[in-house]
């Protein structure tokens, strides 16, 4: 937690020792307005993408993808009407699925539509 009431995700900084990483370095900063409504979902099976629920920047909250290696992130879930309140994880694949906070879905269509 940042002194303001935000928060920070961290990412390893060096290489594994024999006990793991053991130094972090701050990599996303989460104000403190946006920090009920943003925090990372998993990995994806590469471990180069991490799924967010993010709110930064918006009224709602949309699922996005974060490219670690290039740091660009895609909105794969969004409704202007209401936070995308979480996402189910496909165990094998490691795809994540969002699904709203009491609204139906966008123009009527499905919340479960893969998003890759």
């Amino acid at each position: 937690m940042t002194s303001d009431g935000g928060a920070e995700l961290l990412k390893p900084a060096g290489g594994a020792s024999p006990a793991g990483f053991t130094n972090w370095e701050p990599f996303q900063t989460v104000g403190m307005e946006d920090s009920m409504t943003t925090h990372p979902i998993g990995f994806d099976k590469s471990g180069q993408v991490l799924y967010l629920i993010d709110s930064r920047g918006r009224d709602t909250s949309a699922m996005t993808a974060l490219d670690l290696t290039t740091g660009t992130i895609a909105i794969l879930a969004e409704d202007s009407r209401a936070d995308v309140a979480g996402a189910m994880v496909h165990p094998p694949r490691r795809r994540s699925r969002p699904f709203p906070s009491h609204t139906p879905a966008p123009n009527g269509r499905s919340w479960t539509r893969d998003p890759r």
